[in-house]
């Protein structure tokens, strides 16, 4: 199990966490969890080198997606081993645990943060659920995901334009979805394209289309 938490784990990183010099006051940047080290690590894309954010103030147990906030310099991931969120200062600095009051954290698989709502949404693989909470800190809740599979949920996507999270289905062969109006939600068609043991996804709202690693069949595959 643990090897394909890894492979999800890099999915994630590669598809959403670049982050623009001038969100960091620094070079462009990208980041990633590193599941077995207990650690975030950065590296500059122009070159330059990187290395390890020196998180303090707080707990990095397992950590397993991240989720960047350009608009206020801040730096989210899960903690899978401690069944909690954290988040810090992009430099490390100022590190603390959201408060997740209202909802469930239990095995937080993936992060991605509606920038327009203020809020970060995330899946817990240990019990099949789809949570979120505000990032002013007030708590949060389950999203409503009637009609729609969760099983082992391994990463979280959004579409802002449709108001819609996606996650694979690792425990299953499938992708789904669930509106964030709180109507539920379903299963998306993926016909002719491979769903096994799905792990980590990206969306491209321009093309109207979503990507997912397949951990079980060692492909990318799109819908």
């Amino acid at each position: 199990m643990r090897a394909t938490r890894w492979i999800s784990s890099i999915a994630l990183a590669a598809a959403v966490l670049v982050v623009p010099a001038a969100s960091a006051g620094a070079a462009d940047s990208v980041y990633w969890s590193n599941y077995e080290g207990d650690t975030i690590s950065r590296a500059a894309i122009g070159g330059g080198g990187g290395g390890n954010v020196p998180i303090s103030g707080t707990t990095v147990e397992g950590p397993y997606g991240v989720a960047i906030d350009p608009a206020e310099g801040k730096l989210y991931w899960t903690n899978w081993d401690g069944d909690s969120i954290g988040v810090a200062n992009l430099d490390g600095s100022g590190g603390h645990l959201l408060n997740t009051e209202g909802t469930t954290v239990d095995g937080p698989s993936g992060l991605v943060i509606d920038p327009t709502t203020r809020r970060i949404y995330w899946g817990n693989s240990e019990i099949d659920t789809i949570s979120y909470a505000n990032l002013n800190g007030t708590g949060g809740g389950n999203v409503n995901t009637t009609g729609a599979t969760v099983m082992t949920p391994y990463g979280i996507g959004l579409d802002r334009a449709a108001q819609r999270v996606y996650w694979p289905n690792n425990g299953g062969t499938s992708i789904s979805y669930a509106n964030l109006d709180g109507s539920g939600g379903g299963d998306l068609d993926t016909t002719g394209a491979e769903v096994d043991g799905p792990a980590g996804i990206a969306i491209y709202p321009d093309r109207n289309l979503i990507f997912w690693g397949n951990a079980s069949g060692d492909s990318i595959a799109a819908a």
